[in-house]
């Protein structure tokens, strides 16, 4: 699993020397995973666990304070994340703080149709 590195080049020649962000290309068939309100796409793909896997670990990890969506890419090389958190502070303006918990809830009912995870039970926000 990785993500693509980003840049973001500021355009000297240009007025007010803007700011853009960048990615490298990735080469293959693009699928987007979950989104940045908590859907997961495109229904159970146990061929694919890894990215709603990796969803379910942040929030896991982060003493459910933090969960990383929206994954998207190319088999397991992702691009363009979105990061919330519970508080709704820092990572931008994608992150919708409260949001998270509809985030947590839904990968986390798929995750548990494709492993059982006894850690922990959920209900819904």
């Amino acid at each position: 699993m990785d993500f693509v590195p980003a840049y973001v080049f500021e355009l000297v020649d240009r007025p007010g020397r803007p700011l853009i962000g960048a990615e490298e290309f990735i080469e293959g068939v693009f699928e987007k995973h979950n989104n940045n309100v908590g859907g997961t796409v495109g229904g159970v793909q146990e061929e694919r666990a890894t990215p709603n896997a990796f969803s379910h670990y942040t929030w896991e990890a982060s003493n459910r304070s933090i969960l990383v969506c929206d994954i998207q890419g190319v088999g397991d090389t992702y691009t363009d994340p979105q990061i919330h958190t519970v508080s709704g502070k820092g990572f931008g303006r994608g992150n919708l703080g409260q949001v998270v918990c509809v985030c947590v809830y839904s990968v986390c009912v798929y995750m548990h149709s494709v492993w059982v995870c006894d850690t922990h039970t959920h209900t819904a926000p």
